[in-house]
């Protein structure tokens, strides 16, 4: 096993997958947040679930951030807007997301009309910041799951 310097590149691709598992937990802590209002009994619970599961999310994705930040003051020529594949997944993920946010919210439309009559704005609203952010992150996951380790295998390639 070599310990190999990661490159700049790598580091960003890693930034954007840590984001992206961060905006899935963000998902399920809102997910939380909704069930709330159709499962009263256990309210309390999910509030305590979501709390935690925002507060890891956060927790996981700071360290990384700051290290960006002073990565871009420090050398602001070779810290440009992150580009590559994985930075082209997040892109079509996030047409992806907004494809099903506007799906939701059509669906949600027709919906409350009819049964959902008695459900909050806010529920409704973490209704829609789930399905946005869960298809956000899976379309990512989905688009970016056969690239995490080609680098790793060229670079193996040239060592021979």
């Amino acid at each position: 096993m070599t310990d190999k310097k990661e490159t700049l590149a790598q580091f960003y691709e890693r930034l954007q997958q840590r984001v992206a598992l961060c905006v899935m937990m963000m998902s399920v802590a809102y997910g939380f947040g909704t069930a709330q209002y159709f499962v009263p009994a256990v309210a309390g619970q999910l509030d305590t679930l979501q709390t935690i599961v925002a507060v890891a999310a956060a927790l996981l994705v700071l360290p990384l951030t700051i290290q960006a930040t002073l990565k871009r003051t420090r050398n602001r020529k070779a810290c440009k807007e992150p580009e590559g594949f994985i930075a082209e997944a997040a892109r079509k993920a996030g047409f992806g997301a907004w494809t099903a946010t506007f799906i939701a919210l059509v669906f949600l439309s027709a919906v409350t009309r009819r049964t959902l009559v008695d459900v909050p704005a806010e529920t409704i609203v973490q209704m829609v910041l789930s399905v946005s952010l869960a298809a956000f992150a899976i379309a990512f996951f989905w688009l970016s799951r056969d690239v995490v380790d080609d680098e790793d295998e060229f670079a193996d390639e040239a060592d021979q």
